[in-house]
C-alpha cells in the first residue's frame, strides 16, 4: 500500500518477533522507499536497520544505512555507538574504544557500554584498562 507508517510498524513488529531474515527482505524490497526521505522517523528506523545488519554480520549494510542515518539528524550516543560496533567488528580496537568512551562520557554507568569497553580494552591486551571499568 506504500503506507510508510505501516511499514515501520511491520518492521518493528519483525525486529521485536526476532525474525531478522524477514526484516532484511522487507527493507530490501522497500529500500528506494526507505531512502527517499519522507518517513515521520527515519533516525529510530534507520537505527534499527542497522542493528538488525549488525545482528546478521552484515557490516557493509551496516555501515551503509548508518552513513543514511547520520545524514538524517545529528550523531547522538546511539549511533556512536552503533559505530563503534561496527569498528569492533572490523578489529578496529582503538577507534571503537575512542566512541565507547564518548558514549560513556554522554550516558555515564551503561552497563551494554561498559561491557564493549571492557571487551575492547581485552582485544587491545590493555588488561589494567579492562580492569578500571569493571
Amino acid at each position: 500500500s506504500k503506507d510508510l507508517q505501516a511499514l515501520h510498524q511491520q518492521l518493528i513488529a519483525l525486529y521485536r518477533a526476532n525474525r531478522l531474515f524477514d526484516f532484511e527482505k522487507v527493507v530490501e524490497d522497500n529500500k528506494a522507499i526507505l531512502l527517499e526521505g519522507k518517513l515521520t522517523q527515519p533516525a529510530a528506523l534507520f537505527e534499527l536497520i542497522v542493528k538488525t545488519n549488525l545482528q546478521l554480520r552484515n557490516i557493509s549494510q551496516a555501515k551503509s544505512w548508518l552513513l543514511q542515518r547520520k545524514q538524517v539528524e545529528a550523531e547522538n550516543a546511539t549511533t556512536m555507538y552503533l559505530e563503534s560496533s561496527i569498528l569492533g567488528l572490523e578489529a578496529k580496537y582503538p577507534e571503537a574504544r575512542a566512541l565507547l568512551e564518548k558514549v560513556n562520557q554522554t550516558t555515564p554507568m551503561k552497563f551494554h557500554v561498559l561491557s564493549q569497553l571492557i571487551l575492547v580494552c581485552e582485544q587491545m591486551r590493555d588488561y589494567s584498562g579492562a580492569a578500571a571499568y569493571l
